[in-house]
């Protein structure tokens, strides 16, 4: 399990400049896709985002508006 993610290394601040750090990949088993189409491909995503939040202290932010 991660103790943070990756925003921590690559945050954005008006620039997009990374800083220096250690970034820790894992793979987890594989997510199998539960039909075929868009639904399909939509909870697929779902499901994957689900599990990286399972494994990162941080906070779900897919409702926020991005700042560029």
């Amino acid at each position: 399990m991660l103790d943070v993610g990756d925003r921590h290394i690559l945050r954005y601040d008006g620039r997009w400049f990374p800083r220096r750090g250690n970034v820790e990949v894992n793979i987890g088993q594989a997510i199998t896709p539960t039909g075929a189409g868009f639904e399909a491909a939509l909870a697929l995503k779902n499901a994957a985002r689900a599990v990286i939040l399972a494994h990162v202290n941080e906070p779900d932010i897919a409702a926020e508006t991005p700042r560029f």
